[in-house]
């Protein structure tokens, strides 16, 4: 096994198997398919963005009605130790393990750079963004929930979700469910198609469902 790994997460695919996932400190995001506890194929690591090495963490893996499974993780693009730029990014992959499509940025930062000054000033990114959870959807696409705070605006920060087709293409742009400091969210597909995300905001828990169509009601 890789190591150290780090962030661990488990999906069962459509056949009964099963995808165990894992991030490895300040390189990439290693995946293996297993038919059980102890049999299963090669680890595969999944490139990063760029083809350069990148600090990978936090990830989340769901397996996908049509067998493949999807990989979303947080990988930092500037090498800056603790100020480099996260951003959630994912990856859909085939039930043999194969990419499906390209790796892509859920909710790209387009803001430019700003200075921290802890402790000196240092370039800091826009904005820093955590917690993906992935849930499929009935349709066979799924979708992907993260945080993301601003540095521009130290009162901004919220909870985001978008969602993808089953072939992985995004449908719309990442949109804020949250009004305020939302964080780390947690998201579910329901039966239907629709689904339902809760995130902590200034000590208490919130919910909300949405529609197949991703609006919420």
């Amino acid at each position: 096994m890789s190591t150290p790994p780090r962030a661990p997460d488990i999906a069962v695919l459509a056949d009964g198997s099963f995808v165990v996932a894992w991030a490895v400190w300040e390189q990439d995001v290693v995946f293996r398919l297993m038919s059980s506890l102890t049999q299963g194929g090669p680890e595969i690591h999944v490139a990063t963005q760029g083809g350069t090495p990148a600090r990978a963490e936090r990830l989340s893996v769901a397996g996908l009605k049509g067998g493949g499974f999807v990989l979303a993780w947080v990988a930092t693009t500037l090498p800056r130790g603790n100020f480099g730029q996260n951003e959630v990014v994912t990856r859909q992959f085939s039930a043999a393990g194969a990419p499906v499509g390209d790796q892509s940025t859920v909710r790209p930062i387009t803001l430019p750079n700003t200075r921290c000054n802890t402790p000196e000033p240092l370039p800091c990114p826009a904005e820093i963004q955590h917690a993906p959870d992935v849930a499929a959807l009935a349709d066979g696409g799924y979708v992907i929930a993260l945080d993301s705070e601003s540095q521009h605006n130290e009162a901004f920060a919220s909870a985001f979700v978008r969602r993808y087709s089953a072939d992985g293409l995004p449908l719309g742009p990442a949109t804020a469910v949250s009004a305020q400091r939302g964080e780390n969210p947690a998201i579910a597909g329901g039966p239907h198609g629709d689904f339902l995300i809760v995130w902590s905001e200034w000590g208490f828990l919130y919910a909300k469902r949405y529609a197949p169509d991703a609006a919420p009601p």
